[in-house]
């Protein structure tokens, strides 16, 4: 029944979402990811992997492609540069995987929390202060509640 496919939420709580011109979302999204690139993500996740190996070596002995085989090294963002230093992929290559597998991401958010009615969307586009927006549409849903909270 749609009851039981758009159910409330079970506390106490109002859920507000950002959405956005889909084109303006996935440039910031690519500018994002190439700001992650420029500020170092390829030598952090060289550091993360080094300290693994380091302080882990029996797990790295028994499987290569420890610490890559984790699920933390599976991450958006973590698993493109693992293959990039593995010389899988070029590093041009490996940014065009961060920004489409980021942009694939935010398109599953944006269908899940579309599913649910009693969310609350907030078109940045349209709104000029999304605070205020936010408080004027608190007291539909939490009365008790005050900015100084």
């Amino acid at each position: 029944n749609a009851a039981s496919r758009n159910p409330v939420p079970a506390l106490n709580c109002t859920i507000f979402a950002v959405q956005m011109d889909r084109a303006v979302l996935y440039d910031r999204i690519n500018r994002r990811v190439d700001l992650m690139l420029r500020q170092g993500l390829v030598a952090e996740v060289e550091t993360v992997l080094s300290y693994c190996r380091n302080s882990c070596p029996e797990k790295y002995t028994a499987d290569p492609d420890f610490p890559g085989s984790c699920t933390s090294f599976q991450a958006i963002g973590y698993k493109e540069p693992l293959q990039y230093l593995a010389g899988v992929c070029s590093y041009e290559e490996m940014a065009d995987k961060i920004k489409s597998a980021t942009r694939k991401y935010a398109k599953r958010q944006m269908t899940w929390l579309r599913k649910w009615n009693w969310v609350n969307w907030m078109d940045v586009d349209q709104i000029q202060d999304p605070l205020s927006w936010i408080w004027s549409h608190l007291p539909k849903y939490a009365d008790h509640l005050t900015q100084d909270d």
